[in-house]
């Protein structure tokens, strides 16, 4: 099995895991989280915003699979570090 197929795999297991989750009656909740790090910002266009361009933002989001609640929290790198 190359790392394609083994992907592909994981992702339909995961799934497959996740929609079983749905499924479970309200007294669980089910949570994803998802971390997407290191977006940079580079929508500015003054000149004086240069070395701000490269500001590294973090973007964290927790969606509750019964209730379809999202909650999403955005900060950039100097509310914290880049450690995990």
């Amino acid at each position: 099995m190359n790392k394609s197929e083994s992907h592909i795999k994981s992702e339909n297991g995961a799934r497959d895991s996740i929609t079983m989750d749905r499924e479970i009656d309200g007294s669980v909740k089910v949570l994803t989280m998802v971390l997407q790090s290191l977006l940079i910002c580079h929508c500015l266009e003054a000149r004086s915003l240069y070395y701000k361009m490269k500001l590294s933002c973090h973007n964290f989001t927790i969606y509750d699979l019964l209730s379809h609640e999202a909650m999403n929290y955005f900060c950039h790198e100097g509310e914290g570090s880049k450690r995990s």
